[in-house]
């Protein structure tokens, strides 16, 4: 009932007062159908995917060997910074993410066979690295390079002789 009439005072007589009474239960039907509307219409991102394609490697193998010219180190550390490693001359080079685009592409517009090493720190962030890897990605475009690596950890330093080739 969505009212009563409830004398005042008790019962007593005198002046009469009117009780409200709110039914919710459509209220919280027509709530429940829009949220099930809401649920059923709504689309959902797929999470973004990044391809890798690895390389095949010779019997008995373990390295890609690659000459040591042919190889440019990004190094990201856990700050965010990104130095970039020429390995002629082992000399690094501290750069903005806008000059690490242009140095990419015009190190590889002077050798196609260039190999990118992004090496990331385990302590920097995630964006830091798909920032990186999205300036590699804009200088290819440009160049047709596409050789990357993905360093993850530290390569012993007889590995790392036998994969440079000397």
């Amino acid at each position: 009932m969505a009212g009563a009439d409830v004398p005042a005072g008790g019962g007593r007589g005198g002046r009469r007062r009117v009780s409200i009474h709110i039914d919710m239960t459509p209220m919280v039907d027509v709530i429940i159908l829009l949220l099930i509307f809401f649920f059923m219409t709504s689309q959902f991102k797929e999470p973004a995917a990044v391809e890798v394609k690895l390389p095949k490697i010779g019997a008995g193998e373990k390295y890609v060997k690659v000459k040591e010219s042919n190889v440019l180190t990004v190094k990201v550390d856990e700050k965010g910074d990104v130095v970039v490693v020429d390995t002629r001359n082992r000399e690094g080079k501290e750069m903005t993410l806008a000059e690490l685009g242009e140095y990419i592409g015009a190190s590889q517009q002077g050798n196609p066979e260039l190999v990118t090493i992004i090496d990331v720190s385990p302590d920097a962030k995630y964006q830091n690295m798909m920032d990186v890897l999205d300036e590699f990605k804009l200088a290819s475009e440009r160049t047709k390079v596409r050789k990357v690596s993905l360093q993850l950890e530290e390569i012993p330093e007889t590995a790392a002789e036998a994969a440079s080739g000397g």
